[in-house]
C-alpha cells in the first residue's frame, strides 16, 4: 500500500545519514580545480597534521556554541535555557554589561587570530588565519578590485585544501570569523570568488556538522541559496542544490532553520529549467523528502516540533504539487536525461502521494485540474507500481469532498473507470471502485460520465465476481441517473446481474431498491425481464 511504499523510500538513500554528496553528474572533491584530497584518502601524514594542529585550547567548538547547548536532544530550547537569557536580557536593558564583556574579550569568534598573533597555533592554522586575512581585504574594499578578488579566491581555494585535509581546521578558521568573509563574499557579482567561496562552505560544513546551524544562524541560508535561481549558471545551481542536501541532514535543529530562513522557495527555484536541469530536480525532491522526514511523529511530539503536514503546507503554498507534475513530464518525455530515471520517477511520484495524505489545503493544491491532469495522464507511461501509488493517492484524495470538482475537471472521474479494467491487478479494481464511490454516488451527472466512460459492464463483472456491495452501490444509483444511463446499464446486462445479486443477503435491499426505481421508469423494456426471472426474484 501507498504507507509502505512512501516508508521505504524514506528508509533510503534519499534520507540517509548526513554527507557531503554530489549532484548526479556532479564533479567530485578530486575534480575541483585546488587539486584537494578528500578525507578518505588522507594518509598517516595528514593525520600527524591533524595532531598537531590542535593546540591546547581545542579547535573544535564547544558542545554548547556549535550544538545549540540550550537544547534538548529532539533539538528544543529547554524552558530553563530560555527563561534564563531572557533573564539576563532583561537585566541589562542598557547593554553596559554586554559592552564590557566584548570589551574584555569575551567572546569566542576572534580568538582564532589571538592565538595566532601570541604563536599559539600549528603553522597550518596559523597559515589559515593569514588567509581569512586576504578574504577580508576582499570583503572591505571601497571598490571592486579584480587583483583582491583573484587573491581572495586563492585564499579561499587555500583555505578549503586546508579543511580537506584536517577537518578540525574548521573550527580555527569559524573563530577567526570566516564564516563572516563567506557570507559577504557570496553577495558578490563575480562568479570566479563566489564559486570557491562555496567550495570552502560546502567542504566546512561537511567536515563539522555543528557548522551547519552557525551558517543558518549567521544568514549564510537566502545569501548563498539564492543561486539556486535559474538566472545562475548549472555549475553555481549543483552547489546551492548540494548545500541545501547538507543542511537538512544535519539536524532537526538546523532543517528547521533552513525552513525559517525561507529555504524552501530556494529548493522549488531548482526545480525550474528545461531537460537538462532535471538532476537539479532530483536533488530538490531529495531535499523535500528528507525536510518530511525530519519532522517528529506526533506520538513523540516536542515543544517546538513541527508536523509533516506543516512542512507539506509550505510545500504545497510554494506550489510544489504543480512543478512535481511538470518535472514528471519533463522526465517521461525525455528520460535518457537522467542517469536513474526510474529511482527519479519513483522519488518524484511518491513525494506527490505524500502530499495527498495531507489536510484539505495540501489535498487542495494536489488536485488542481493542471496539476492533477498531468499526473493521471503520466500514469498510462509508467510501469504498474508507480501506476499504483498514484492511484492510491488518487483514492485519498477523491475522500476529500471540497476537492472533487477539481478531479472531475482533470478527467478523474475516466481515469478511475479505467481502472475497473485492470483485471491483472484486483486491487487496483477495488480502489477504482473506491474512487468512483467517492466521486459519483451523490452526483448523477458524475455517474452518467463514468457509465459513458465504460464503468458498467466491468462494475457488472467485479459485482458478480466478488459479491461485493460496493459495485452494486455504483449501479443502484446509476438507475438513479438518467435515461441515457439506464439504456447503457440494459445494454451491458445490468438488469441480470441486480436479480442475481438477491441471492446475497448484504445486497438485498440495494438490488431490490434498484429494481423497484428502475421498473418505475422503463417498465415495458423492464418487466418482461422480471416476469422471465421470477423464480430469481
Amino acid at each position: 500500500d501507498i504507507a509502505s511504499v512512501i516508508d521505504r523510500l524514506l528508509a533510503s538513500d534519499l534520507a540517509s545519514s548526513p554527507r557531503k554528496e554530489k549532484c548526479p553528474g556532479e564533479a567530485g572533491p578530486d575534480d575541483r580545480p585546488n587539486g584537494c584530497i578528500s578525507p578518505d584518502d588522507r594518509n598517516a601524514e595528514n593525520a600527524a597534521r591533524c595532531a598537531s594542529n590542535r593546540d591546547t585550547r581545542g579547535n573544535a567548538l564547544s558542545e554548547t556554541i556549535m550544538r545549540g547547548g540550550g537544547r534538548d536532544k529532539s533539538g528544543a530550547m529547554s524552558p530553563s535555557f530560555t527563561n534564563d537569557s531572557l533573564s539576563n536580557a532583561d537585566s541589562d536593558p542598557t547593554g553596559a554589561a554586554a559592552l564590557e564583556a566584548l570589551k574584555s574579550g569575551k567572546c569566542i569568534i576572534g580568538s582564532a587570530v589571538h592565538d595566532h598573533v601570541r604563536g599559539g597555533l600549528a603553522p597550518d592554522a596559523a597559515d589559515l588565519v593569514r588567509q581569512v586575512d586576504s578574504l577580508l581585504l576582499a570583503t572591505t574594499s571601497k571598490e571592486r578590485s579584480l587583483v583582491q578578488e583573484a587573491a581572495a579566491a586563492a585564499s579561499a581555494r587555500t583555505i578549503d585544501g586546508y579543511v580537506t585535509q584536517d577537518p578540525s581546521l574548521a573550527g580555527t578558521f569559524y573563530r577567526a570569523d570566516g564564516l563572516s568573509c563567506i557570507r559577504e563574499m557570496l553577495d558578490s557579482q563575480s562568479e570566479r570568488l563566489v564559486a570557491p567561496c562555496f567550495d570552502l562552505l560546502l567542504t566546512l560544513v561537511e567536515a563539522d556538522s555543528g557548522l551547519l546551524e552557525q551558517v543558518c544562524s549567521l544568514g549564510l541560508v537566502p545569501a548563498a541559496m539564492r543561486f539556486a535561481l535559474q538566472t545562475f549558471s548549472m555549475d553555481l545551481r549543483r552547489r546551492a542544490a548540494q548545500l541545501a542536501r547538507l543542511l537538512v541532514r544535519g539536524s532537526t535543529y538546523s532543517v528547521t532553520l533552513f525552513v525559517a530562513c525561507q529555504g524552501i522557495p530556494f529548493v522549488m527555484a531548482l526545480m525550474e529549467g528545461d531537460n537538462d536541469h532535471l538532476e537539479l530536480s532530483f536533488a530538490a525532491i531529495s531535499v523535500f523528502w528528507t525536510i518530511i522526514r525530519r519532522a517528529t511523529p506526533v506520538g513523540t511530539e516536542a515543544a517546538g516540533s513541527t508536523w509533516p503536514n506543516q512542512y507539506m503546507r509550505l510545500m504545497a503554498h510554494h506550489d510544489l504539487p504543480l512543478k512535481l507534475s511538470d518535472v514528471l513530464t519533463r522526465a517521461l518525455a525525455d528520460p535518457e536525461q537522467l542517469e536513474d530515471a526510474a529511482t527519479f520517477l519513483e522519488a518524484a511520484i511518491n513525494l506527490y502521494a505524500a502530499l495527498c495524505q495531507g489536510d484539505k489545503v495540501v489535498k487542495a493544491r494536489c488536485s488542481r485540474p493542471e496539476t492533477a491532469s498531468a499526473v493521471l495522464a503520466a500514469t498510462i507511461r509508467l510501469p504498474t507500481n508507480m501506476q499504483r501509488t498514484i492511484l492510491m493517492a488518487f483514492v485519498s484524495l477523491t475522500s476529500e469532498e471540497s476537492v472533487i470538482s477539481g478531479l472531475e475537471e482533470a478527467h478523474g472521474v475516466a481515469y478511475a473507470a479505467a481502472q475497473l479494467a485492470r483485471e491483472d491487478a484486483p486491487d487496483m479494481q477495488v480502489a477504482g471502485v473506491r474512487a468512483l464511490e467517492h466521486m459519483c454516488l451523490l452526483s448523477h451527472s458524475r455517474l452518467d460520465k463514468a457509465a459513458r466512460a465504460g464503468a458498467v459492464p466491468w462494475l457488472c463483472d467485479i459485482a458478480t465476481k466478488q459479491r461485493d456491495p460496493a459495485p452494486l452501490n455504483l449501479l443502484s444509483s446509476m438507475v438513479h441517473a438518467s435515461d441515457q444511463t439506464r439504456d447503457i446499464m440494459w445494454d451491458a446486462g445490468a438488469t441480470n446481474v441486480i436479480i442475481d445479486l438477491l441471492g446475497e443477503r448484504s445486497c438485498v435491499s440495494t438490488s431490490l431498491e434498484a429494481l423497484v426505481h428502475w421498473l418505475a421508469c422503463d417498465t415495458n423494456r423492464l418487466e418482461p425481464t422480471l416476469v422471465g426471472r421470477a423464480r430469481a426474484l
